[in-house]
């Protein structure tokens, strides 16, 4: 556990796997339809 919290939970792969997810939810087709 230890080696994949030094490995892994890095603040800079943190931001890359939420920008992943913040784009893969922009190319839904309903987000069309939200004001966010």
């Amino acid at each position: 556990m230890r080696s994949i919290q030094v490995n892994y939970l890095r603040r800079e792969t943190l931001v890359d796997a939420n920008d992943a997810i913040c784009s893969a939810i922009a190319r839904l087709p309903i987000f069309k339809h939200y004001q966010i």
